[in-house]
């Protein structure tokens, strides 16, 4: 409620806001719900701050290292903690590690829907409806980034079913899931353009290789038949010969004819 007010100063609000959680840890008994509470709050304080400040999570490692300490130790807690996996998969996000915030997204999603069936009821609270759109989107956005755009538009699809008629900024909201959806689409188009470019390149590689195989195979035929034609020559010209040798012995016998009778 503080951090709504107009010019207010965020940093005693969220310097107060760790002082509590601090308190909580050390007055509560570790596998209580409030101990296991306080631990992903004081993540998504310090996350919610840093956000507020303008600050780089990657900057600073051993802010990253106590971040994940807390997390892993409620969940470690209480494997079935859904705000804690969800802070999770948000810093695996903001991390840059795609694969495991998609894991733990999908786990959130499927606890919120066991839940659903524990409970015999047919719609989540706004808490939870909150958590599985914060879920979809992130599962969205770490889908985008492993180039799975397909699954990324599905996800970005349910996100804008729920968003339809819960949240109170939902036209905001709803504005953003679109144009990442859209997003979504021209990266899927792109891949597909991509890839239809490269079997038409491989096609027409393909259609040089044949045409070149059949211009060796015609040049190989043209140079078999000028081989038969080349061979057939040198016995036409011993026939010219022997017909030439014979046509100057008949000469000869002539002449010698000739002479006897003179």
């Amino acid at each position: 409620e503080m951090l709504k007010r107009t010019a207010t100063r965020i940093e005693p609000i969220f310097r107060d806001a760790m002082i509590a959680e601090k308190q909580i840890l050390s007055l509560t008994d570790e596998q209580s719900v409030d101990h296991i509470d306080a631990l992903a709050r004081r993540t998504e304080t310090s996350l919610e701050y840093m956000k507020r400040m303008g600050m780089q999570i990657l900057a600073d490692r051993d802010k990253v290292s106590s971040l994940f300490e807390d997390l892993n130790k409620a969940l470690q807690l209480d494997s079935k903690h859904l705000k804690s996996r969800l802070l999770r998969a948000k810093l695996y996000e903001l991390l840059g590690k795609p694969k495991m915030a998609t894991a733990d997204c999908t786990q959130v999603l499927d606890g919120l829907t066991a839940q659903v069936k524990v409970d015999g009821v047919r719609k989540l609270d706004s808490a939870g409806s909150r958590q599985r759109l914060e879920a979809l989107e992130i599962r969205a956005r770490a889908f985008m980034q492993m180039r799975r755009y397909r699954e990324a538009m599905v996800d970005y699809d349910t996100a804008l079913q729920i968003c339809s008629c819960s949240p109170p900024d939902r036209d905001l909201t709803m504005a953003s899931l679109k144009d990442q959806k859209e997003a979504a689409a021209r990266a899927l188009q792109a891949e597909v353009n991509a890839a239809e470019a490269e079997i038409l390149e491989e096609l027409a590689k393909d259609d040089a290789a044949e045409s070149k195989t059949a211009q060796a195979k015609h040049r190989r035929k043209a140079k078999k038949l000028r081989q038969q034609e080349s061979d057939k020559k040198p016995a036409a010209a011993s026939t010219v010969g022997l017909n030439t040798d014979h046509v100057a012995g008949t000469a000869e016998e002539a002449s010698g004819d000739k002479n006897l009778v003179e």
